[in-house]
């Protein structure tokens, strides 16, 4: 009998794994996601099953001058993998953070996997609803607003073209357009959190203290607990701003 090939063990672990249920709550914004352990719990095992192994780990990428977060699954010589953009931090609490939304990111988006859909932060708004009642009405497709809003932080942020695709990739999707309201509102808090990760390690390069982190944060109206794109890109070109001054 010929020994399986990789394409065949991924599309055998493709049939077998079912999305995870999320099991962690975001008390900042108020989002449910899967955890890393849960997402091992049930993902491992099957890869196990296949002979196939998991594995994690940074690359600095020379032609977009950034890091990515390499997530790779191997067979022998054979392997596949999948990169997210990522920002390192010198604070090893705050870099294991990282490196365990990144690893829970790539495992998502290898094996087009998924947690319950959130719904779109309006949760913490409306009253609970018994499980079995139906939906009024359909969560529909991702908003023009919504799509503001990604194209605007991706710009922000100055990710690359190639970067961008990744990331497409990761949310399952060749444009944008082809998003869920849910999917679009889950995009847009990722890319939210990516920016707050660049705004802290371009603080910490510069060596501002927090206390002055914070006024600059109520100076832009940015609250942590709420996070907003154009109040994080005021803080952002401000820090630029030092940086630039500090290289004259």
């Amino acid at each position: 009998m010929a020994e399986k090939t990789l394409e065949e063990a991924l599309l055998a672990v493709q049939k077998e794994l079912k999305n995870p249920k999320n099991d962690k709550t975001n008390p900042h914004f108020k989002n449910s996601y899967v955890s890393l352990t849960a997402l091992y719990d049930v993902v491992k095992p099957v890869l196990t099953e296949q002979g196939l192994r998991l594995s994690h780990g940074a690359v600095y990428d020379t032609e977009s001058s950034g890091w990515l977060w390499i997530t790779r699954v191997s067979m022998g010589e054979e392997h596949t993998t999948i990169s997210l953009p990522w920002t390192p931090l010198d604070d090893p609490q705050k870099s294991g953070s990282a490196m365990t939304y990144a690893k829970r990111q790539g495992i998502c988006a290898l094996f087009a996997l998924a947690g319950e859909d959130d719904d779109d932060g309006e949760a913490a708004a409306q009253p609970p609803q018994r499980q079995e009642k139906p939906a009024e009405k359909p969560t529909g497709g991702i908003t023009e607003p919504q799509q503001k809003m990604i194209r605007a932080l991706a710009e922000n942020m100055a990710i690359p073209p190639t970067g961008f695709n990744t990331l497409k990739e990761g949310w399952n999707v060749q444009h944008i357009t082809e998003m869920s309201k849910a999917k679009a509102s889950a995009a847009i808090t990722e890319l939210l959190e990516m920016f707050l990760n660049k705004v802290l390690k371009l603080a910490e390069q510069l060596r501002i203290e927090r206390d002055e982190l914070d006024i600059m944060f109520d100076r832009h109206g940015l609250d942590l607990t709420k996070l907003d794109g154009k109040a994080l890109k005021g803080v952002y070109d401000e820090l630029g701003e030092i940086a630039r001054e500090v290289e004259k």
